[in-house]
């Protein structure tokens, strides 16, 4: 019950700063505002805790006629290595075109690039 009372204490907190500065809003309709805020903040909150995947950019090497090319693609993975097999089994989305590209044949040399 204590996380209650302290949701109904941040409501009335925000519901007496927004009344002193606007005194002629309708108490009861902002407060009901005010709540749905504060509920909305805390299931987007709990919404990203449950997904946990990141966005990885992964490199590889593939043999394009007689000359050897590069593609880099962008996938979901929860770690390094799943975001690596997920491109060797499926593709990714092109990072220069941005459109899903099937990973060829005979890529070598899958490494992650790290964007910072």
């Amino acid at each position: 019950m204590d996380a209650d009372k302290a949701a109904k204490s941040r409501v009335d907190l925000m519901l007496k700063s927004i009344t002193r500065f606007f005194p002629d809003l309708d108490a009861t309709s902002l407060r009901f505002a005010i709540s749905d805020g504060f509920t909305e903040i805390a299931l987007s909150g709990i919404n990203e805790e449950v997904s946990s995947k990141n966005e990885y950019t992964v490199e590889y090497w593939f043999q394009n006629n007689d000359d050897y090319d590069f593609n880099q693609v962008t996938v979901e993975a929860d770690s390094r290595q799943e975001a690596i097999e997920m491109v060797k089994s499926k593709g990714g989305i092109d990072t220069i075109a941005n459109r899903f590209i099937q990973t060829p044949r005979g890529a070598k040399s899958f490494s992650i690039v790290d964007n910072e």
